[in-house]
């Protein structure tokens, strides 16, 4: 078990160029004052029947109440599987489908729409560096120096 001081130490070795703060994200992102409902697929090829019908309960919950926001984020975490130009026809379906979407990548070229983004998961990676930082230094995350290979084998 590291000391306190040992975690910091450490979080700085493996993060140091993050100098934001979990404060500093809460700042930028306050909470919500409405209520949101979300669709994040994957550009792994064309938007899935379940995710239109997703799409459509989203749309009419949300647009019942004024108060509730139906924001898009696309997971394209898998860039290996990734589809070129899935995320334009995935935004295309939406639109052709009648469904409003408040937020989300849905300017020209996949521009911001919205106060909380990047909608596009990639482009989030430094707010989860600032989080995983954070937990290193508080003792509740360490680094795993196992290469993938090792890892299938357990």
């Amino acid at each position: 078990m590291l000391t306190h001081e040992e975690n910091l130490a450490l979080a700085d070795l493996l993060f140091p160029n993050v100098t934001d703060t979990r404060e500093d994200l809460e700042k930028r992102f306050p909470l919500r004052m409405s209520s949101a409902t979300r669709l994040a697929p994957s550009p792994t090829g064309f938007l899935h029947i379940g995710a239109v019908y997703q799409c459509f309960i989203n749309d009419r919950v949300t647009h019942v109440n004024d108060w509730w926001v139906f924001f898009l984020r696309i997971e394209d975490t898998d860039q290996e599987r990734e589809v070129a130009g899935s995320i334009d026809l995935m935004i295309d379906w939406v639109k052709k489908f009648g469904i409003q979407v408040d937020e989300g990548p849905l300017g020209e070229n996949h521009t911001d729409v919205g106060n909380y983004g990047p909608y596009i998961q990639s482009k989030r990676v430094p707010f989860y560096h600032v989080m995983a930082k954070q937990l290193v230094a508080d003792g509740k995350a360490y680094p795993c120096f196992l290469t993938s290979e090792e890892m299938e084998k357990i």
